[in-house]
């Protein structure tokens, strides 16, 4: 059984309920070969052109495990003593 962030959850729900048009959201998931990476998925509505109902949901994904790490070494030299 695949568990699912609470936060990418309430994300998709809102997304397909219409109360927002698009999000961004960065997250860990399990990649086979290199166990935990973040990932930062952008998401936007579609809609039908004749309706204007909500017809899919377009979702990019990208491995942001470097920048994270970079991020964190930045804030351990930012209240790190020089």
């Amino acid at each position: 059984m695949r568990r699912t962030c609470p936060g990418v959850r309430q994300t998709v729900t809102a997304l397909k309920s219409g109360e927002i048009e698009e999000a961004r959201i960065i997250y860990r998931n399990r990649h086979r070969d290199k166990g935990e990476i973040w990932v930062e998925t952008a998401l936007r509505v579609t809609r039908a052109p004749d309706s204007g109902e909500i017809d899919g949901v377009v979702a990019i994904l990208r491995d942001m495990t470097e920048h994270k790490d970079l991020q964190d070494k930045l804030a351990a030299l930012a209240t790190s003593e020089a």
